[in-house]
């Protein structure tokens, strides 16, 4: 019946799913930092990012969390 579809969950009502853009960017840059990534440009970040295994962005945020 599906064929390549990713099942995800949660609910709308979620904090994270009403963060302003600017929110948005500040925990970016957050998550960055986290990692190591000094810069304010935000191609800059997302390029450092991309080049992150997900393993370690998964862990870098869960300690921003906790």
């Amino acid at each position: 019946l599906f064929h390549k579809v990713i099942s995800i969950s949660g609910c709308p009502w979620s904090a994270w799913g009403f963060s302003s853009p600017n929110q948005a960017e500040e925990r970016a840059f957050g998550l960055g930092i986290a990692l190591g990534i000094d810069t304010n440009d935000r191609t800059v970040l997302f390029n450092e990012l991309a080049k992150r295994p997900a393993d370690e962005l998964i862990k870098a945020q869960q300690n921003l969390t906790q």
